[in-house]
């Protein structure tokens, strides 16, 4: 399981949830409240799951890159 976690692919995933929210919020900028509950939610969402990924690489101890 911990393998998963640390994975490049979630690290990618992350930060790709960032990209998703910066993109998507300048698309839909004509509403300011729904831009920015959009990336609010995804900056929200990247930042978790880089927490749920540096937690399991410090724990599991081992070599990523």
């Amino acid at each position: 399981m911990i393998q998963i976690i640390t994975s490049p692919i979630i690290f990618f995933v992350s930060l790709s949830l960032f990209a998703v929210g910066g993109v998507g919020s300048l698309l839909i900028r004509k509403n300011d409240e729904l831009a920015n509950l959009w990336s609010s939610f995804f900056a929200v969402a990247g930042s978790v799951l880089g927490l749920i990924f540096s937690a399991g690489a410090i724990l599991s101890g081992q070599n990523l890159f």
